[in-house]
């Protein structure tokens, strides 16, 4: 249309001239401008208001209350195989467990086991979607959870690192129950021990190893 009107004020017909035109389309963008900043605005005021929303919702939750008493510290280890606490860096860690029926502390050295014992878990209280889990790793220990979409791989990683509490049965890192004596901070402090490969397609994933066997020339790099 525009090249049509364009032709004829060129040409004169109409009384349409190429000023005339120009300042058709200039008053005509002049006007819509406005409306269309106006929209983009109100586009960011909607999606600030939802981020500022869920802020909100974040502040007014309840603490969640932390009855941990099992710590991390620092240690040294003697000849005999017995563990100090101390408080220079080690690079050497143990779980501090105080023993609330005697007084006495123990230390049991941290390695990196962990023992899922008849686990249950359901993210509702009334519907449980992981039952009797029984596992283990041992320290230094690789485990692939191998399994469709929603079978629970996710899940267990997350119950691993503590994000989500059980519903019965015990976890276990070296020995300490962490439903019961593990302080939260902890469990935060042992993320980063733990390293959670997100689910990549099967098929990239044989083509990756039919690559490093040799026997794909065309497989994807």
């Amino acid at each position: 249309m525009c090249g049509g009107s364009a032709i004829f004020a060129l040409n004169g017909y109409w009384g349409l001239t190429l000023g005339t035109l120009v300042s058709f389309l200039t008053l005509n963008k002049n006007s819509t401008q406005p409306v269309s900043q106006i929209s983009q605005q109100l586009n960011s005021i909607v999606m600030a208001m939802a981020g500022a929303q869920r802020i909100f919702d974040l502040m007014d939750e309840t603490p969640e209350a932390d009855d941990g008493y099992v710590t991390l510290v620092h240690v040294k280890e003697h000849a005999d195989g017995s563990l100090t606490e101390t408080a220079e860096r080690t690079n050497l860690w143990a779980w501090k467990h105080p023993h609330k029926v005697d007084g006495t502390v123990t230390y049991q050295k941290l390695e990196g086991g962990i023992v899922f014992d008849d686990v249950d878990f359901g993210y509702e209280e009334n519907k449980i979607i992981l039952h009797n889990i029984k596992m283990y790793a041992t320290p230094g220990q690789k485990i692939a959870f191998v399994g469709s979409t929603g079978a629970g791989k996710t899940t267990i990683t997350n119950l691993i690192n503590r994000f989500y509490d059980i519903a019965d049965g015990k976890i276990r890192y070296d020995g300490i129950n962490t439903s019961e004596t593990l302080s939260s901070l902890m469990i935060l402090f042992l993320v980063g021990f733990f390293f959670a490969l997100p689910d990549v397609p099967l098929p990239w994933i044989r083509a990756c190893v039919s690559r490093l066997r040799g026997t794909d020339n065309h497989s994807p790099q």
